[in-house]
């Protein structure tokens, strides 16, 4: 929560998001199209955060993306049973480990935000075992 709200997140709040050189989160006008091409760590704190200017605003922005999908069927939500059922018959794809997926991914990302510095190597190397990254 001091990440994203406080105008001066503490030293600690920042090492403990592993952004210690990032003072504030960026923050940008909601804009869903952007947002999900944004290249995101997901064991860290969110450098970049996209803010709209009203939940009605989050909404209709929201919506407007959604709409623009093209996806084979229609998920609709039914609040008489609490679900959500589909209204075109779907198969699942076969479910494969993303964790070597993640962790180039992650790595990417530090290697692109990282500082200059040709002595250290800010990034370092990790291995995966049984589903755990070492």
């Amino acid at each position: 929560m001091e990440w994203a709200c406080s105008p001066s997140p503490s030293q600690e709040c920042r090492d403990m998001g592993s952004m210690k050189d990032q003072l504030n989160p960026v923050l940008r006008p909601l804009d869903p199209w952007e947002a999900a091409k944004q290249d995101y760590p997901i064991t860290t704190y969110q450098p970049v955060m996209f803010v709209a200017n009203s939940l009605e605003d989050a909404e209709s922005r929201i919506a407007q993306f959604c709409d623009s999908l093209t996806r084979p069927f229609f998920p609709q939500y039914d609040p008489l049973t609490q679900t959500i059922r589909v209204t075109k018959a779907i198969q699942r794809a076969e479910r494969h480990s993303t964790v070597e997926l993640q962790r180039q991914k992650q790595m990417q990302f530090f290697e692109k935000t990282a500082p200059v510095n040709n002595n250290t190597s800010t990034v370092e190397s990790c291995t995966v075992a049984d589903g755990l990254v070492q």
